[in-house]
């Protein structure tokens, strides 16, 4: 009775385990094609997290699908700009996967050293603030001088702050961005015809922006500026579509 009773409770246990912990489990055990489907499980189940697309693609760089691993790493950057992990592993992938590095320009820099919410917060109350003092004292018969030009800077400035983190969330910055995500790569064609010429060969993982569709066909733009067509099934948009 016992150990029927026992039984049932393992049983239960299993049952109740999540696709999370189960691709915990099947991590641990070296079943990293297991762990890869329980992870894509709890992500489409809108279990989504940055350490969850971590664990995702330290499963898929195990398993060897490592230009997959890139883009598991972008998604976990989006949810957390400041995580350094995903950042340095993203890097270390990149050089190993022969994807040539991008500027991470201004917005990069903000996005990794400063909290972007709260920057909008209070750029957006510093601007409401300077708003507010700017219609007050163009009530008065004669503004002074000084307290209007405190109420600008608190306007300009404060607009420049929130607009500073809008635009620098990763979201925003790779809307359009997409990750190659065959293994061999992919060739860049001068027009939506498999016959085309190569304008230039891509390494699996590379990131490319999205320009416009037609039909089965992306035209793209990589790092370095250089623009062609690829194929849609080739390309999988950095920001999730849900």
């Amino acid at each position: 009775m016992r150990a029927a009773l026992g039984g049932l409770v393992f049983s239960s246990a299993i049952c109740l385990a999540g696709p999370y912990e189960e691709a915990d489990a099947a991590f641990a055990k070296g079943d990293f094609t297991a762990a890869v489907q329980g992870y894509e499980t709890a992500l489409a189940g809108g279990d989504r997290s940055a350490g969850l697309y971590e664990n995702l693609a330290s499963a898929q760089m195990k398993a060897g699908q490592r230009p997959q691993a890139a883009l598991s790493l972008q998604r976990a950057i989006l949810l957390n700009p400041r995580g350094i992990d995903a950042r340095i592993a993203l890097s270390d992938l990149d050089r190993s996967l022969g994807v040539a590095p991008g500027s991470a320009g201004w917005r990069g820099v903000v996005a990794e050293r400063v909290p972007l919410l709260p920057l909008v917060i209070v750029g957006g109350g510093v601007m409401w603030l300077g708003a507010y003092l700017f219609l007050v004292g163009g009530i008065r018969n004669q503004p002074k001088f000084w307290p209007m030009a405190g109420a600008a800077v608190c306007l300009l400035g404060g607009g420049a702050l929130a607009a500073m983190g809008f635009l620098s969330d990763p979201r925003w910055v790779l809307r359009d961005a997409a990750v190659v995500l065959p293994d061999e790569g992919l060739k860049l064609l001068s027009a939506p015809a498999d016959q085309s010429e190569t304008i230039v060969s891509l390494p699996g993982g590379a990131i490319v922006q999205v320009l416009r569709r037609s039909g089965d066909w992306i035209y793209v733009r990589s790092l370095d500026g250089k623009r062609g067509w690829a194929s849609t099934p080739s390309l999988e948009a950095v920001v999730p579509s849900s």
